[in-house]
């Protein structure tokens, strides 16, 4: 068993059970957030106190094996984004977590150039097609965000000569957040990237259209650098270890926030069913509970221990169930199906309608 090497105590908050209920686990993920700078992200402090308090709590139980696993990653911060548009005044724009940087300091000043998704039919902004038509080589491109990721807009910018992309959102207004670029393979090097206002974006679009030259200054001060994180697992010392059904669920949240649902919520469940394993005895399988780090910069802590895995231990796990974002004031109840499931959404499906609910498989 490792023990986290923290630079001070646990949080042990007043008003906290040792044996947290779920909306007692949820409060005390916030409390390490607020403790924290506000999140709780990998490579930050505020993971380091909830992969310890998570711990902790399953390091409670005899019934079970608790262990740390620990592995490295490339960690990302934006310490500054500016952006300052055509008619020279500063835009609102933010970062998506594991961004890259522009030359500093002094950043990127080029021509805008518009990726088009709606002139070609049936393309959407991740279409090479459109990207070679928008004729982005040496420009910064401009782009719908739609329902293309950062990662791919990234990529079809870099595969094009874009020297950067400029994200603008299908809604008007500010109140939102950039998600992580993520799951961009190690050594893969993306033009930077930021997220603007539909205001600017539609109106800068639509004066190119009608042939206007547009330039924009885009400054990105991104740091990089590797950092060690953790996977919290625990394991029924009963069960056929040939036969082990495993439950998952992501520790850490992005950098702009506590991630109370994404993923507390299904962390806060792992514990509470690991809590009620207790309650049985005999049980046929071997249950495996794993709380995965590094989820945000892309499923960095759960490729890991997949990696570290021998073909003999991977074919013991006969299932495994992911809990990411389950939290809902208005909750619907979806399965998961593909092939490669097996019988366990149906037995899954069964059980919701014995409960009086109605799935719904995706």
């Amino acid at each position: 068993m490792r023990r986290l090497p923290l630079d001070r105590p646990p949080l042990s908050p007043q008003g906290v059970s040792h044996r947290c209920s779920l909306k007692e686990t949820l409060q005390f993920l916030e409390l390490i957030a607020a403790h924290n700078g506000g999140n709780r992200a990998s490579g930050l402090p505020g993971y380091k106190d909830s992969a310890y308090w998570v711990h902790s709590q399953a390091a409670q139980y005899p019934e079970l094996t608790v262990t740390l696993q620990p592995f490295n990653f490339t960690f990302e911060h934006t310490r500054n984004i500016s952006l300052r548009g055509p008619d020279g005044s500063d835009v609102f724009v933010l970062s998506p977590q594991y961004n890259r940087p522009t030359p500093l300091p002094a950043g990127i000043t080029a021509p805008l150039a518009f990726v088009n998704d709606t002139a070609t039919a049936g393309a959407r902004t991740c279409n090479a097609t459109v990207w070679a038509a928008a004729g982005v080589r040496g420009r910064i491109a401009l782009v719908p965000q739609r329902s293309c990721r950062f990662a791919a807009m990234g990529q079809a910018a870099r595969d094009h000569g874009a020297l950067a992309v400029l994200a603008f959102r299908s809604e008007p207004g500010r109140d939102y957040i950039a998600s992580s670029v993520g799951g961009v393979a190690d050594g893969v090097v993306l033009p930077a990237l930021g997220l603007i206002p539909l205001e600017d974006g539609a109106a800068w679009a639509q004066r190119l259209a009608a042939g206007e030259a547009l330039n924009a200054t885009f400054v990105v001060d991104s740091v990089t650098g590797p950092v060690e994180s953790w996977n919290v697992l625990a394991e029924t010392r009963d069960g056929d270890p040939e036969q082990v059904v495993m439950l998952g669920a992501h520790l850490d949240s992005v950098v702009r926030g506590a991630g109370i649902n994404d993923d507390g919520s299904g962390s806060a469940a792992l514990l509470a069913i690991m809590a009620s394993v207790r309650r049985y005895t005999g049980v046929r399988n071997k249950l495996r509970f794993a709380w995965w780090g590094a989820e945000e910069p892309g499923l960095l802590g759960s490729r890991a221990y997949t990696a570290n895995l021998t073909e003999k231990e991977r074919d013991r796990i006969r299932f495994y169930f992911n809990y990411d974002m389950i939290g809902s004031l208005r909750p619907r109840y979806f399965v998961g199906k593909s092939t490669l499931a097996g019988p366990v959404p149906d037995i899954l499906a069964a059980y919701l309608q014995s409960q009086g609910k109605t799935p719904v498989f995706t």
